[in-house]
């Protein structure tokens, strides 16, 4: 009886034992599984934050360095602008005002994105935009700055040779007899310079040749040689027979033909000389004209 309570006691003990195993396996497993699945939601959350981190970071670098190459290689569309200083040859320039031609390099400068870096500008293009738009400037020279954005622009002034009335306003030429500038009248250009009245329907227009760069020479060498002997030009003017200059004297009631298109006009401007003080020893004084268009030989009326 007690052998039989030992034993059935025994079986239940071992019974109760096997049962128990199953019972902590599936615990076990649940537990891992439950663990597994919290691991697996927080994974995807800590890539999308690495991420996100990276594209700003990108981002961030990128307008960094877009800052960077405008502060180095940037230009303001803003320039300093200078003269060469020089005497007769500012009058025009600064008649019109430095901020005109400031304004004329700004409009250029912003006229196109190229033109607002320091590695795609051309100040070839530039200089040859200013003097082809003024001709009163007979070049330009741009620099851009190896540190800061404001570029640099010298201007030198067209050297003016000569001023030519016409009935429709007043040109100054340069020596190679182009036009460099226009007036309304003769008192609004301040230059100490020929003054020669044409009468032979040039059409003078701004930028163009007017005169030939002889004629300009043969013009102020005439000039020259009268005064260095003492005389004042009373009046310089083209007549409407070609290749004439007809030259005016202060005091005197005739006036001079030379050939505007001979190379020598000294060789006129002497023979004038010598046939006048020829006529003055002798008591004569011509009452119309001397012509001295023919080499070594003059006349007179």
């Amino acid at each position: 009886m007690k052998l039989n309570n030992r034993l059935t006691h025994q079986v239940t003990r071992q019974r109760q034992a096997n049962n128990s195993l199953p019972t902590q396996t599936s615990l076990t497993y649940s537990s891992s599984r439950a663990r597994g699945d919290k691991t697996n939601q927080k994974t995807p959350n800590r890539v999308s934050i690495n991420q996100k981190f990276k594209r700003y970071s990108v981002f961030l670098g990128l307008i960094i360095v877009i800052i960077l190459f405008i502060k180095l290689f940037g230009l303001s569309t803003a320039p300093n602008v200078s003269l060469v200083a020089s005497s007769n040859n500012n009058a025009i320039v600064t008649s019109k005002g430095i901020g005109v031609y400031k304004q004329a390099i700004e409009s250029y400068l912003s006229g196109s994105l190229w033109n607002q870096t320091k590695l795609t500008i051309s100040t070839s293009n530039l200089d040859n935009y200013i003097t082809s738009k003024y001709p009163e400037i007979a070049s330009a020279s741009a620099s851009v700055p190896f540190l800061g954005s404001h570029i640099s622009v010298v201007l030198t002034p067209t050297v003016p040779n000569l001023i030519m009335l016409e009935p429709n306003g007043v040109f100054v030429l340069d020596q190679s007899g182009r036009v460099i500038s226009e007036a309304n009248s003769l008192a609004s250009i301040k230059l100490n310079l020929p003054v020669v009245t044409d009468q032979s329907g040039l059409s003078l227009s701004l930028g163009k040749l007017a005169l030939s760069s002889n004629n300009i020479y043969f013009i102020e060498e005439v000039v020259g040689q009268l005064e260095a002997k003492g005389y004042k030009i009373a009046s310089l003017t083209l007549p409407g027979s070609s290749a004439e200059l007809d030259v005016r004297l202060v005091g005197q009631p005739y006036y001079i033909k030379f050939n505007l298109n001979n190379n020598d006009p000294r060789l006129q401007a002497g023979t004038f000389l010598a046939v006048i003080s020829h006529l003055k020893s002798q008591n004569i004084t011509p009452t119309q004209y001397v012509d001295v268009r023919v080499d070594g030989r003059a006349y007179y009326k």
